[in-house]
């Protein structure tokens, strides 16, 4: 990092860019709602999408000198992305009638910018301490009139569907969500920026931004499928169920992903839903993971040492492997199992 090296730049689409393009039209059309001033429940359904329609139309024209209307193939692919983005936001319209939390922020960075909130410090031993920053896809918010703190939900953005995995997150490889939570809960600038007491996080999704599943008769049942494309994985606050789904007498998410038995209970097979202490700790493990990495970078460890999930393996789609001290054909791949620890790894 301190050479500033970064890798060459083409001219293509690839899916860095696609993404790039999805998410600076999610920025654009929340930017443009709060100039009227609106929030996404104002909208109905079709105006939602028309408004991703003609956002996307401009900056399609301007985006990296015109990439994506270079040639009928890219416009092609610009299309679609921003089809899959009008479904997604549609969804969400339709579901607002029930979420009592609104969009409120978008592309929030801590730690990037000079005039910017800064990063957290994270202290570790001896006196060392690093600093973690980041950028936040969407922060929904709710202003608890009483308190005069904001209830918070955390978004991430991906291309594809994403859930947040317990062994993953134990072992340190799926930090972000519960990271960010806690990085708004600490760090008070937010919530002074914001004009709040404190922001005080109950949940943190992935949503897909790219639906493969567009085959439903209507909108409406969107939230009946069984397979919802935009459904919000990850973990939440299930003592605020009532904020995040306000629907009275239901025994199943449509927005989020729950189950209840019949005695009000969730179902075994309901990861999503903790208790308000369980998703404190979660934040907390997060922290602690991020503190032990933080020691393992100081005391010079650089091994490279890939994970094996079941069938899942992080060379897979890795773009480095011409480089990577790591030979997947001679050396084993370090097996994360529920009994296993974050520094298990067998020699090759």
């Amino acid at each position: 990092r301190g050479l500033g090296a970064k890798e060459r730049e083409q001219f293509e689409v690839n899916p860095k860019e696609r993404g790039s393009l999805q998410h600076l039209l999610l920025e654009r059309f929340q930017a443009k709602l709060s100039k009227k001033p609106r929030v996404w429940r104002d909208l109905k359904p079709g105006e939602a999408r028309a408004m991703i329609a003609e956002i996307g139309k401009e900056l399609c024209e301007t985006h990296r000198g015109g990439l994506f209307i270079r040639d009928p193939r890219s416009a092609y692919v610009a299309e679609r992305l921003m089809d899959s983005l009008a479904g997604m936001v549609e969804a969400c319209v339709v579901w607002m009638s029930q979420y009592s939390l609104d969009p409120a922020h978008v592309e929030v960075s801590f730690g990037l910018e000079a005039d910017g909130v800064a990063g957290l410090p994270v202290p570790l031993s001896n006196g060392k301490s690093m600093v973690l920053r980041g950028r936040i896809d969407r922060v929904d918010l709710l202003k608890d009139d009483e308190s005069g703190e904001a209830w918070a939900v955390i978004v991430d953005y991906k291309s594809s569907p994403r859930e947040l995995d317990e062994l993953k997150l134990r072992h340190g490889l799926q930090l972000q969500l519960m990271a960010y939570c806690e990085v708004l809960r600490r760090q008070p600038a937010f919530a002074e920026r914001w004009g709040y007491g404190a922001i005080r996080p109950v949940a943190a999704f992935y949503i897909c931004l790219n639906a493969k599943n567009r085959n439903l008769p209507s909108l409406a049942a969107a939230g009946e499928a069984a397979d919802n494309p935009h459904e919000h994985r990850g973990r939440f606050d299930a003592d605020h169920l009532s904020l995040l789904d306000a629907r009275e007498g239901v025994s199943k998410g449509d927005q989020l992903n729950y189950k209840r038995n019949k005695d009000g209970t969730f179902h075994a097979n309901s990861v999503d839903p903790v208790s308000g202490v369980k998703f404190r700790s979660l934040m907390d493990q997060a922290m602690e993971k991020v503190a032990g990495f933080g020691e393992r970078i100081y005391s010079g460890e650089m091994r490279p040492a890939p994970f094996q999930l079941k069938a899942e393996k992080a060379c897979t789609f890795c773009e480095f492997q011409g480089v990577c001290r790591f030979d997947p054909w001679r050396d084993v791949y370090r097996v994360l199992g529920s009994d296993t620890a974050d520094s298990t790894m067998e020699e090759g």
